[in-house]
């Protein structure tokens, strides 16, 4: 077996068992050689918009796996575009901001909700990424935390909602709108402490010292912002609160 980091054994993880997966922004081929390798699957898609990284990602699917060629499909090409409704299952898409995931999802909207599973590792703009997906007919079903290095990274296993009729995308200008209380719940949810561990709490509380910094850093400041320290203070107390709770939940026999 192919050794991958814990972040993409998780995504590989949520993809499950379906057949047919396209792995958006392949960049190495890690991720799709390890799925291979999990359990036998019918096709898999490797898409990058640079010809040179796909090429990098084949040499390495020539190098790591003998039974290829009628598996990889190899595919250059921008975010959805080069795939057809209904072609595969499952798309997995990492290591990009949340914005340009959620941008991506949007411009092919048919293609994405043929999709059983969405796996999505967002480097940044987690929150605005949930938003999006909670309000553009799919459900988070999986928030999941896991240790890069010191790097607590985040996970996001999607999937239509069929209970919500929704025929377009959610324009993520309107998540802008939202005040800083109403986007608390996209950027951190209690169970994300229960359902990871000590990834989990890690990901709390070093989002807890963030907006400690931020807090003190205003206060510093020459002209005072008073509403945006206020702002500051009740994120602060969210996560004292959550951290709290998981503490007590905790028992000792």
């Amino acid at each position: 077996m192919i050794k991958i980091s814990d972040r993409l054994m998780v995504m590989a993880i949520l993809v499950g068992n379906l057949k047919t997966v396209a792995d958006i922004g392949t960049d190495h081929g890690f991720l799709p050689i390890y799925l291979n390798q999990l359990e036998e699957r019918k096709k898999i898609i490797l898409t990058d918009i640079s010809e040179k990284s796909l090429n990098k990602s084949k040499e390495n699917v020539y190098f790591h796996l003998k039974n290829r060629d009628a598996v990889f499909d190899f595919r250059v090409g921008d975010g959805l575009d080069v795939l057809e409704e209904n072609e595969v299952e499952a798309v997995c898409i990492g290591g990009m901001g949340g914005f340009l995931i959620a941008t991506i999802l949007a411009e092919n909207f048919e293609i994405a909700h043929s999709l059983k599973r969405i796996i999505l590792q967002p480097r940044n703009g987690q929150g605005k990424l949930r938003w999006w997906l909670e309000n553009s007919g799919f459900k988070i079903t999986a928030n999941k935390v896991v240790m890069e290095g010191k790097v607590p990274c985040e996970i996001i296993l999607a999937e239509q909602d069929v209970n919500c009729k929704i025929d377009k995308p959610a324009n993520l200008e309107n998540y802008n709108r939202l005040t800083e209380k109403e986007k608390l719940k996209y950027y951190f949810r209690k169970e994300m402490m229960y359902h990871n561990g000590t990834s989990g709490f890690h990901l709390a509380i070093s989002n807890l010292y963030k907006d400690v910094l931020i807090y003190k850093n205003l206060k510093k400041a020459k002209e005072r912002n008073l509403e945006k320290e206020q702002i500051q203070l009740y994120k602060i107390d969210y996560y004292k609160k959550l951290i709290k709770e998981f503490i007590d939940s905790i028992k000792v026999e």
